[in-house]
């Protein structure tokens, strides 16, 4: 209960400020009441005692010249104070520096006597922590109070020095720490000779604290470290330096095991007594921590560069001992670790700040930062990383931005930077290197600088149309450095070639803004190249070089062939050679280019397929015999040539060897040149194109079918495309259509496994185009292609739904497409008949799907049909085919098909010029019927409705048509509600007409 109430005191006290607003009389009685309790027991009560300790303190800080000699009173001379008696005093110490001043040389000349009676090894650890915070005390008044009013007490602080170190060395790590924490504040005090012959010993008591792991308060330790340092600087420097190695190990040490967190206050009292030591002895200093750089110990490195770093901030350092640092320091770069390049980048920052740019060893680290620019993130590395690659990357990021900014160094970044852009090593940093680029552009146009307009003078490898290729390579990703690249291939301009500036002014800026308006919104990348395409063919035109296109052409070629990049670089580089090559005339030289083409790209990736097949199109549009004849050159060579293990070494690639993706590259390229130059077809389509392409329909290959199908419609759109004609002809048609029915029946189960059955059925709607008409042909595809599409289940598939989609969006332009063809009765009828019997299908899906394209083709059918040619509309049969599907279990089913039931009646009833109204009652019904809960009264409903509506619309043979083909339907629908529906209005149409039908009965 004591210590309750005197803890609830404490709180009081020290937490509300009430000891501030206590009289003097109540003052003097609570330190009263509070020594007399903290000294009633001689046992160590830590609660107790410092619940009391803290109230004495809590009063004498704002009452000091009323209350402490109360406190001085327990100081008796010849008898130990209690323990708890010298924690009071040092604590007032701390809290009262200038008023304590007055009694300082009292309380010393009270203790230092005391000090060899202390035997106990609590007194003697509590004599050393009062004595400490009363020289640390002293220490900060000095520093505030005149020279000439300033006491004295070096003789006691020597002789409780003496007596204190006597005590040493000890077992007792408390003893040893409450000593070598007051031998800090007390080596300022010590002379110089004292100081200098007890110096190493005042280190070495450190040791055994920096050497076990104990409860230890380092951050003090380290503060008292770091002032016997101070004081070693000022007075026993020579002893310092001999023993330099030791106390820097000692501390280099403590840093390491102490960098984290880094923030730590005894951490950054290493750091300081480091910084002051390197002042003295920078030589020594920075021999020692380089070394420590390259510590194989992930932990020294990161404390060394913290260190390090801390060092390179200070100013003291002269010019040769900073190129000395830099180069050193460069020499140590390389280390993996992710901790250890942030900690390197933030040195690298402080060189840059610190006048490091320019002396040995920049380029070295300048091209460290590079690399580390174009780092890119790993997906396989843990989220905890603590520092992530983004991290490393963002901080040399920001290194070379500021970097950029110091003037001295301008032109040496300009040109080391330019070179930069050609290290395929370093492709992902280009955005940076470029931006940095433009910031340095325009740096040095400010300052009139002549900026290098020629290659040679920067004594580079590359040439300007390297450049050109390099930067458009960059701006081909349009969110990953296109922006920038575009600018400073603008700002390049003169370099490249001389008349490209003026041109340049009005094709790039449009085109960068592009980017930088379109915040938010993505562009397109396929919109975006094609951009940067027209940009390049413009650019040939306007210079209208002939020489330079060649020169162009060439480079780029052996991009294809040497460059060492992604398959999306080869096949923008192969689309930029196709432009190029239509500026160039020489026809020697665009065989050359063709044939360097075909060698440089790794046929066993897509991309570069697509690219080279590109790049024979676009070269075909102006040269065509050129590539036709390299093409078939090609072909009677043995295409292991152009796959072979031998090229994959001479360019660097992997190479799988597989001789179908050389064929499938080819076959690409004769798709790719009918749709680029159209024209070709009219004289050489048996020869060099359908004939390149007919001897690969026998193949089983399902790669080759597919890019078979690609080639196959893009030569019938450029047929379609170059006919002047309504329908034009197409001698091919039959076997191509009888090869994609085949494609398509031979599919795996699952249609969506590969793209071969859709773009077979994209092909089928193309070719249905041509003439001739080949109705047997025709009409087996149609059931094939329905089967194909409408089995298809969304639920069992291994493809995403919007592929279903396409699928029967191709069905249902196919079905129109053979419509369109015959817009009379019997055309419609053609087209519904191979979706018929999937309207009363099991599966739910098939019924939706046939409905659906149902209802395209009847609202095609009534808004273009002419009522002319409708005499023979069949009437009857579509509503005994469609009606039972108004009481379909699915709704959508049923609200589609009352759809296509009203259009039949609405292309029944303007054939016949009748009018709406005399139905209307009855549509309305049926149109309710739609969204009721399905149960026998809406089926009657329904039927009901759709009775009125025969006897007032359809005529008798009509209606004996309606009963014929709802009773084929009766018994083999899958709904039986539908299969109700059917037989209830056929029972209500016999009695309704029970004359007319006798005969049916």
């Amino acid at each position: 209960h004591r210590t309750a109430i005197l803890q609830a005191v404490e709180r009081l006290l020290c937490e509300t400020g009430a000891a501030l607003q206590l009289d003097e009389s109540l003052a003097k009685s609570t330190v009263s009441v509070g020594l007399k309790e903290m000294t009633m027991s001689s046992k160590w009560l830590p609660d107790w005692q410092q619940a009391c300790s803290n109230i004495v303190v809590s009063v004498v800080r704002d009452h000091y010249h009323t209350t402490m000699d109360m406190v001085l009173s327990y100081l008796q001379p010849g008898e130990l104070p209690h323990h708890a008696l010298l924690q009071a005093v040092s604590d007032i110490s701390h809290h009262c520096i200038l008023e304590i001043a007055s009694d300082m040389g009292k309380i010393l000349n009270f203790l230092v006597p005391l000090l060899p009676l202390a035997k106990t090894k609590v007194m003697r650890a509590m004599m050393s922590f009062a004595l400490g915070s009363l020289c640390e005390s002293w220490s900060q008044y000095q520093s505030q109070a005149p020279a000439d009013n300033i006491l004295d007490v070096s003789q006691q602080i020597s002789t409780s020095y003496d007596i204190m170190s006597s005590w040493l060395p000890t077992t007792n790590l408390k003893v040893t720490e409450a000593i070598v924490l007051a031998f800090g504040p007390m080596c300022r005090f010590l002379s110089e000779e004292i100081l200098q012959r007890n110096l190493l010993g005042i280190v070495y008591a450190f040791l055994p604290l920096y050497t076990v792991e104990w409860n230890i308060q380092y951050n003090r330790i380290n503060k008292s470290l770091s002032l016997v340092v101070e004081a070693g600087l000022q007075k026993g420097r020579q002893v310092l330096n001999c023993h330099l190695n030791y106390m820097m190990n000692m501390m280099h040490t403590k840093i390491c095991e102490s960098f984290d967190p880094p923030e730590d206050e005894g951490y950054m009292y290493l750091i300081k007594s480091f910084i002051d030591l390197a002042k003295v002895f920078p030589q020594k200093v920075l021999q020692f921590v380089l070394v420590m750089l390259d510590s194989p110990v992930e932990q020294n490195q990161l404390g060394s560069l913290t260190l390090f770093s801390n060092i390179v901030h200070q100013d003291f350092l002269s010019g040769h001992l900073k190129e000395y640092v830099l180069k050193s320091f460069t020499g140590t770069l390389g280390n993996t670790s992710n901790k250890v390049k942030h900690l390197q980048s933030q040195v690298l920052m402080e060189m840059g700040k610190r006048g490091y740019l320019g002396l040995e060893g920049t380029v070295v680290a300048l091209q460290y930062i590079v690399k580390n620019c174009a780092l890119v993130d790993d997906i396989t590395k843990s989220s905890r990383d603590p520092v992530s690659i983004s991290a490393v990357r963002h901080s040399f990021e920001v290194v070379l931005c500021c970097w950029c900014t110091d003037d001295t160094v301008t032109e040496m970044l300009w040109s080391n930077l330019l070179k930069a852009i050609f290290w395929r090593t370093y492709s992902d940093a280009l955005p940076v290197l470029c931006n940095n680029l433009n910031v340095l552009y325009s740096r040095l146009c400010e300052k009139g600088y002549s900026v290098i307009s020629d290659f040679e003078e920067l004594d580079y490898i590359a040439s300007p149309d390297i450049m050109l290729i390099r930067l458009l390579l960059g701006a081909s990703q349009s969110l990953r450095g296109g922006h920038e690249c575009l600018t400073l291939l603008h700002s390049l301009s003169s370099i490249i070639h001389p008349r490209l500036h003026s041109m340049w002014e009005h094709l790039i800026p449009p085109l960068a803004r592009n980017l930088t308006e379109s915040q938010g919104v993505e562009i397109s990348l396929e919109q975006w190249q094609e951009g940067l395409y027209v940009l390049l063919s413009n650019t040939l035109s306007s210079v209208a070089d002939e020489a330079w296109a060649c020169s162009l052409t060439k480079a780029m070629t052996r991009g294809i062939c040497t460059l060492i990049a992604t398959s999306e670089e080869k096949a923008f580089l192969c689309q930029c050679v196709g432009v190029a090559v239509q500026h160039v005339s020489r026809q020697d030289t665009v065989r050359d280019v063709l044939q360097d083409a075909l060698l440089g790209v790794r046929y066993e990736r897509p991309v570069e397929r697509e690219g080279l097949a590109v790049l024979m199109g676009l070269c075909a549009s102006a040269h065509p015999d050129v590539v036709l004849s390299v093409l078939e050159g090609v072909e009677k060579t043995d295409p292991e040539i152009y796959c072979s293990d031998l090229c994959s070494e001479i360019f660097l690639f992997e190479n799988i060897n597989h001789v179908s993706d050389f064929t499938i590259a080819l076959i690409l390229s004769y798709g790719h040149i009918a749709l680029k130059a159209p024209w070709l077809l009219q004289q050489r389509m048996e020869t060099d194109f359908f004939g390149r392409v007919r001897q690969h329909f026998t193949t089983k290959d399902s790669s080759i079918r597919l890019i078979l199908c690609r080639s196959v419609l893009m030569i019938s759109q450029a047929v379609l495309s170059s006919s002047h004609t309504g329908t034009p002809s197409f001698p091919a048609k039959a076997q191509l259509l009888e090869t994609m029915v085949e494609f398509i029946k031979e599919e795996p189960s699952d249609p969506l496994s590969s793209p071969v059955r859709l773009l077979a059925l994209r092909n089928c709607v193309i070719l249905s185009c041509f003439n001739p008409v080949l109705p047997d042909v025709h009409n087996t595809l149609l059931h094939i292609c329905a089967k194909a599409v409408l089995t298809l289940s969304p639920e069992d598939s291994s493809g995403p739904e919007p592929q279903v989609l396409d699928f029967a969006e191709a069905l249902l332009y196919l079905l129109l497409k053979t419509l369109q063809q015959n817009i009379r009765p019997a055309g419609l009828q053609g087209a519904l008949e191979p979706v018929e019997a999937w309207l009363r299908s099991a599966q739910t899906w098939e019924r939706v799907r046939a409905i659906e394209i149902t209802k395209a083709l009847l609202l095609f059918y009534l808004e273009n049909f002419n009522p002319m040619n409708n005499l023979m509309f069949p009437v009857g049969e579509l509503l005994g085919l469609l009606f039972p599907r108004c009481c379909d279990t699915e709704p959508s089913v049923r609200e589609k098909a009352m759809e296509c039931v009203i259009t039949v009646l609405d292309i029944w009833m303007s054939g016949k010029g009748r009018a709406h109204k005399s139905c209307a009652k009855s549509l309305m019904t049926l149109k309710k019927s739609v969204f009721m809960e399905l149960d026998q009264g809406t089926v009657r409903g329904s039927c009901s409705a759709v009775t009125q509506l025969v006897g007032r619309l359809l005529p008798h043979h009509q209606v004996k048509i309606m009963i014929r083909g709802l009773f084929d339907r009766l018994l083999l629908d899958s709904q039986h509600s539908c299969s109700s529906a059917a037989c209830i209005t056929i029972t209500r149409l016999f009695q309704s007409h029970s004359k007319e039908l006798a005969s049916m009965v």
